[in-house]
């Protein structure tokens, strides 16, 4: 897309799939661009964009997620996750929606999560969102610095992994008053679940 010098984009696979093959062909791929002396991690305009078929995915999960990360209140722990700079979250990957969407919108995360909304999306949330919802068929998590460290590659998986679990089983209440208590409970109760994260 002209953001970066170089691209890498997976094929799309499965969890299943990743646990089985994943470990070493990630591995694999890793050693050798750091071999070929690629940067990711220290590059500025390198980030890991994960995306997630938008048909796995319930709208009501999808709202939680999106009033867990585009809460002002909660961005201290999103860019933690991220691993961003702060200026490079918000120029890449910004959790912070415009005021024009919160103060125009009734429900504004109900909004963003609903299909026929697709083209007033568009208005409110450009493609460099934290959570991109331009792509047709895939919900994209922008939010991650670039990496070649397998652990931290781990870390962004477990993070997209966990954040929709955590939403399909959240209620909306708890989502939308406590998020991020509610998802740091999620984490400590299936911790061996998200290791790295």
């Amino acid at each position: 897309d002209s953001t970066c010098d170089n691209e890498i984009v997976s094929h799309p696979f499965t969890w299943k799939y990743f646990n089985k093959y994943g470990y070493k062909v990630f591995q694999t791929l890793f050693k050798m661009l750091r071999k070929d002396s690629f940067r990711s991690h220290k590059a500025n305009d390198s980030g890991m964009h994960v995306h997630v078929s938008r048909n796995s995915i319930k709208p009501t999960t999808l709202y939680k997620v999106l009033a867990l990360v585009y809460n002002e209140d909660y961005y201290k722990l999103i860019l933690d996750i991220s691993q961003r700079r702060e200026s490079a979250l918000e120029e890449w990957a910004n959790p912070k929606l415009g005021g024009y969407l919160l103060e125009s919108v009734k429900r504004p995360f109900s909004f963003l999560s609903d299909d026929t909304n697709y083209r007033e999306i568009r208005e409110y949330l450009n493609r460099s969102s934290a959570i991109n919802l331009h792509p047709r068929h895939t919900i994209e998590f922008r939010l991650f610095r670039g990496t070649l460290n397998y652990n931290s590659f781990l870390k962004n998986m477990d993070f997209v992994r966990s954040v929709l679990h955590w939403g399909d089983v959240t209620s909306l209440k708890d989502a939308t008053e406590i998020g991020k208590l509610s998802y740091l409970r999620f984490l400590k109760k299936h911790q061996s679940s998200y290791l790295n994260l």
